[in-house]
C-alpha cells in the first residue's frame, strides 16, 4: 500500500488550526451571551483540552527519543563495507595465491624433496601469513573505530543507559499527565453525553499510544543491544580464526620449513583445524549472541517497566470509537473541544507509521533468516576445506615427519583441499559485496531503507509537535 506522506495530511489540520484558533480570538462574546454553567464548562474542558495535547506532545517526544536513538546506531558508514571488503578479499585472494604456491612447490619436488630450493618451500607461507596478518590488523582497526564512534554517540546522550534513563523519565511524566486528565475528567460533573463519549474515548487512544510508544523503545533499545552484539562477536571470532590460521597454522609451516623440523607441521595442522572450525560455528555464536543481547536487554526494559506487547488491536478500535464519537457530536458541544481534528490526524498518522515499521520488522526478521542460512553454506565450505587441510597436515607431521617423500604429498594435497576452499572464500566475498551494492541501490530508489526511513519519521514527528503545539 502506498502511503500519503505525514506532512501533506497535516496540511488540512494546521491550516483549521490557524483558522480554529484565529476565530477564537475575534469572536465576541459578552458575559449576557454565556451562561455561568457554560463558562465553567468551558473552563474544565479546556483543562481537559491542555493536558490531553501535553500528554500527546510527550508521547511524540517519546517516539522521536525512540526513533532518535535508533537511527544513531543505524547510520550507515559507506568506507566501512568497503573496508571490510578489502580486508576479506585480500585475505582470501592471498591466502589462495599462497596454498597454489605451496601445492606446487611440493608436487614439483615429490620426487626428491631434497632439491627443493628453501626459499621456494617458504614463499607459500609467507603469503598465507602475510594475508592473515592483514586481516587481524583490519579486525582491531575496526574495532578501535567502532568504539570511537561508540564515544561519539554517547557525546549526544544516545548511548543505550542515557536513552533509558531519558524515555523513563519522559514516560513518568507523560503518565502524570494522563493521571491528571483522568482526575479532570473525574471531577467534572458538567460534561454532555457526547462530550464523555469523546473524552473518554481520546483517552483511551492516548493510553494506547503511551504503550506503543513503549513498544517502539522496546525494540530500538533491543534491536540495538543486538547489533552491538553481533558486530563485537564477528569481530572476535574472525580475529581468533585469523589468527589461529596465521600464527598457530602459516607460521608454525614456515617455520618447520626454516628449522628443518617436519613434525612441527603437525602443529600447524592443529592450527588449521581450531581456524577452521571457528570459521563453520562462527554464524551460530553471531547468532546466539545476539540472541542473548536481545534476551538481556529485554530483561533491562522490562525491569524500567518497558514491555513489548502493544494493543495495537485495542489502538485502532479505540481511534475508530473516538471517530465515531467525534462523527456523532453536535457541532455546537464538538467546538469546545478545539484541538480535536488536529489529535484526530495526528492519531492516524502514527498509525501510519506504525503499521509501516510492523511491516519493516517482518520483511527483515524474513531476511536473517536467509542470510545466517547463506552464511552458514559458505563457512561450512571454507571452514570444512580449512579442516580438512589441517588434518592431512596433522597426519604428514605427527605420523611421516621422518618420511620426505609422505610429507610432501600430504602437504601437497591439503594444499590443493584449500585452493578450493580459499576460491570458494574469495567468490563469496565478490557476491556478497555485489549483491550489497545492488540492495543498496534498490533501497537508494525506494527509499526503503531503515536509517532512511527513521529520519523521515523525525521529520514527521516534529511536524506533529508543532502542530499540536499550536493549541
Amino acid at each position: 500500500m502506498k502511503l500519503v506522506p505525514y506532512r501533506l495530511l497535516l496540511m488540512p489540520a494546521m491550516v483549521m488550526a490557524i483558522v480554529s484558533s484565529t476565530a477564537v480570538r475575534v469572536a465576541p462574546a459578552s458575559a449576557q451571551e454565556v451562561s455561568p454553567q457554560a463558562t465553567v464548562t468551558s473552563g474544565r474542558l479546556t483543562d481537559i483540552e491542555r493536558v490531553s495535547n501535553e500528554a500527546l506532545r510527550t508521547e511524540i517526544r517519546l517516539m522521536k527519543l525512540a526513533s532518535g536513538f535508533h537511527a544513531a546506531w543505524l547510520k550507515p558508514d559507506r568506507w566501512k563495507s568497503w573496508r571490510l571488503f578489502a580486508y576479506k578479499m585480500a585475505d582470501s585472494a592471498l591466502t589462495n595465491a599462497g596454498m597454489t604456491t605451496i601445492a606446487a612447490s611440493r608436487f614439483q619436488y615429490l620426487d626428491d624433496p631434497s632439491q627443493a630450493p628453501r626459499p621456494y618451500l617458504k614463499a607459500g607461507h609467507i603469503v598465507n601469513l602475510t594475508a592473515a596478518s592483514i586481516l587481524v590488523g583490519g579486525t582491531l582497526t575496526e574495532t578501535l573505530l567502532d568504539r570511537i564512534a561508540e564515544r561519539r554517540i554517547a557525546r549526544n546522550k544516545q548511548d543505550p543507559a542515557s536513552a533509558l534513563n531519558e524515555f523513563v523519565r519522559l514516560r513518568g511524566k507523560l503518565d502524570d499527565l494522563l493521571a491528571e486528565r483522568k482526575a479532570l475528567v473525574l471531577n467534572d460533573s458538567n460534561l454532555t453525553q457526547s462530550q464523555k463519549g469523546i473524552i473518554d474515548a481520546d483517552g483511551h487512544v492516548l493510553q494506547d499510544l503511551r504503550e506503543l510508544a513503549s513498544r517502539e523503545f522496546y525494540h530500538a533499545y533491543s534491536e540495538v543491544a543486538q547489533l552491538r552484539c553481533v558486530r563485537d562477536t564477528a569481530n572476535a571470532t574472525a580475529l581468533f580464526s585469523a589468527a589461529a590460521a596465521g600464527y598457530m597454522g602459516s607460521l608454525q609451516s614456515l617455520l618447520s620449513v626454516a628449522n628443518r623440523h617436519p613434525r612441527q607441521t603437525g602443529v600447524a595442522g592443529l592450527g588449521f583445524i581450531t581456524a577452521g572450525s571457528s570459521v563453520v560455528v562462527t554464524p551460530l555464536i553471531v547468532k546466539l549472541g545476539g540472541s542473548l543481547a536481545r534476551k538481556r536487554a529485554a530483561g533491562i526494559l522490562e525491569r524500567n517497566g518497558v514491555t513489548p506487547t502493544p494493543p495495537q488491536e485495542q489502538f485502532d478500535l479505540h481511534r475508530a470509537r473516538f471517530e465515531q464519537a467525534v462523527s456523532e457530536a453536535p457541532p455546537s458541544e464538538r467546538s469546545l473541544l478545539k484541538a480535536i481534528d488536529a489529535r484526530n490526524t495526528i492519531y492516524k498518522l502514527h498509525n501510519e507509521m506504525l503499521d509501516a515499521r510492523d511491516h519493516d520488522r517482518s520483511v527483515l526478521r524474513h531476511k536473517s533468516k536467509r542470510d545466517l542460512a547463506e552464511r552458514l553454506f559458505f563457512s561450512t565450505i571454507v571452514g570444512g576445506t580449512n579442516i580438512a587441510r589441517g588434518s592431512q597436515l596433522v597426519v604428514a607431521g605427527f605420523h611421516y615427519g621422518d618420511m620426505p617423500k609422505e610429507n610432501f604429498k600430504l602437504v601437497a594435497s591439503a594444499s590443493t583441499v584449500f585452493i578450493a576452499g580459499s576460491g570458494v572464500w574469495m567468490a563469496d566475498n565478490i557476491q556478497s559485496k555485489v549483491r550489497e551494492k545492488l540492495l543498496e541501490r534498490r533501497i537508494r530508489v525506494g527509499k526503503l531503507s531503515v536509517h532512511g526511513r527513521l529520519l523521515s519519521d523525525l521529520e514527521d514527528l516534529q511536524q506533529m509537535e508543532d502542530q499540536i503545539s499550536v493549541y
